[in-house]
């Protein structure tokens, strides 16, 4: 099977301020702290979209594209290594992975990105619809309307499916969506600006 490199460079603009969670707890006094990394001087954090975040809003869109008819006929086959593009692009359960991988979004102007605010909560009942005592939480919220974050999608990629797997990156990077804590509250809500293919001539077998 012939293969050919594909990279993709994409731009997403924020329209309402983001938290990514780090999953590991506490920093300082607040509850909920954001996902950061070192800019390239190492001497200050940056807030940082990670790779697997993009690929989940990204694996969403498209399965919803897929199921709608928008990108054609969906070959999904469960019990077998299912090569449908869903499947090619983004893998499955157990042990078949996709063959792009996505790497973290950072921003495109880290001089200018201002320090995370902090946003108190209060924590309600789901079911009595009510406060829950002792509930009050602290997340921090990175970014204001404007910041731009940009990331990579590369991989070696069947020739055959090549354009395909461009045409569904970009359409399911089409939706408007929002992506972390507190979606329901107004938070996390992105925009994409450009998704740009790099040019590439490198084919394998």
């Amino acid at each position: 099977m012939k293969m050919r490199f594909l990279r993709l460079t994409y731009t997403i603009q924020q329209i309402t301020p983001l938290h990514i969670g780090t999953g590991t707890g506490h920093q300082g006094f607040v509850n909920k702290s954001f996902y950061r990394d070192k800019d390239l001087d190492g001497k200050s954090d940056l807030p940082v979209i990670p790779g697997s975040t993009i690929k989940g809003r990204l694996k969403a869109a498209v399965r919803a594209l897929l199921e709608g008819g928008v990108l054609g006929e969906c070959s999904h086959q469960p019990e077998v290594d299912c090569r449908c593009l869903l499947c090619l692009i983004f893998g499955r359960e157990g042990n078949q992975r996709g063959v792009l991988s996505f790497d973290d979004a950072r921003p495109v102007h880290p001089g200018q990105t201002l320090p995370p605010m902090i946003r108190y909560g209060i924590a309600m009942d789901r079911y009595r619809h009510v406060a829950q005592e002792h509930s009050l939480y602290s997340a921090e919220m990175a970014g204001y309307r404007g910041n731009l974050y940009q990331g990579q999608i590369a991989g070696h990629v069947p020739l055959d499916h090549y354009s395909a797997i461009i045409e569904a990156i970009r359409a399911g990077f089409s939706f408007e969506y929002a992506m972390g804590f507190g979606k329901s509250r107004g938070s996390g809500w992105m925009e994409v600006i450009a998704v740009e293919e790099v040019a590439n001539a490198c084919n394998t077998n």
